[in-house]
């Protein structure tokens, strides 16, 4: 990335959009952060359904941040159409017109781009994530009988914790590379965003 890229591509609303972005970003991170804490808190108190519900909500949150990192790092290279279809991804991703399996995606795509030993190999991961959700949280109904939230153990719940924290501390790295990257571009030289929230 360099300065001349941004004084000569990028017009001032356009600067002002991706310091949106970096803020968008952050706020995500923290509350998938948050999430993840009132899971431990859960998961202490017994409630393991009820954990891993929390902790696949940090999931979809570190998606978000994900889908803003995706236009970041394609802002160089990326044709305006590509940038128009990565920015249409983080409306739906904030509005909540993005399925929550496709939140969870972002993170493995993104992940499993940079960091491949991170993820287990199972093709339709995203999906059963999210369907593990459902069963945990609601009462739901199969062939004719009702069942309550599916139970889940302890360790199921601890390892599935552990999982998406160590997700969550490899998006926190790469937020904070983009924020070093990007922020002396778009807030000026010495930009500290830690200082500037």
């Amino acid at each position: 990335m360099n300065e001349s890229f941004y004084t000569k591509k990028l017009a001032k609303k356009d600067v002002e959009e991706m310091r949106n972005y970096l803020m968008g970003a952050r706020f995500a991170y923290e509350n998938a952060t948050n999430l993840l804490s009132e899971a431990e808190i859960l998961l202490n108190a017994n409630k393991f359904s009820r954990s891993k519900v929390l902790a696949t909500f940090a999931l979809e949150e570190i998606g978000k941040a994900f889908s803003i990192m995706d236009v970041f790092a394609n802002l160089e290279t990326a044709c305006q159409h590509t940038l128009n279809d990565l920015k249409k991804e983080v409306y739906n991703a904030f509005t909540g017109k993005a399925a929550h399996e496709l939140k969870i995606r972002k993170v493995y795509n993104f992940v499993y781009r940079y960091h491949p030993e991170l993820l287990p190999a199972v093709p339709k991961f995203a999906k059963l994530e999210h369907k593990a959700k459902l069963d945990s949280l609601y009462v739901g109904m199969k062939n004719g009988k009702f069942y309550l939230p599916e139970a889940q153990s302890q360790k199921e719940a601890n390892d599935y914790l552990n999982f998406v924290s160590d997700l969550s501390a490899f998006s926190c790295s790469v937020l904070k590379g983009f924020e070093q990257i990007y922020s002396k571009y778009l807030y000026g030289k010495g930009f500290d965003l830690a200082k500037n929230e």
